[in-house]
């Protein structure tokens, strides 16, 4: 299984008293980790600029966004 790891500047750090974040991308195929990868990369970036939103929230989103990636037969839910 494949991850997707960030970690977080020291100012968010601080926001968010979390040093990365770290979410299971469900998947045991190189290809379709970097495509996953890349996606939430860009999506972590539009989240953290929102200054509302909170590590709990954050992680929740990302989480919702990778389940609408993932096709029903990629999705591994023992995870």
């Amino acid at each position: 299984m494949f991850c997707f790891r960030h970690a977080f500047a020291e100012s968010l750090r601080l926001r968010l008293r979390r040093p990365e974040i770290r979410i299971s991308l469900r998947t045991a195929y190189r290809c379709t980790a970097s495509y996953l990868a890349i996606r939430l990369s860009v999506r972590l970036k539009e989240l953290v600029e929102n200054a509302s939103m909170n590590y709990v929230e954050i992680r929740a989103r990302m989480n919702q966004l990778l389940m609408a990636l993932l096709e029903p037969d990629d999705r591994d839910s023992s995870v």
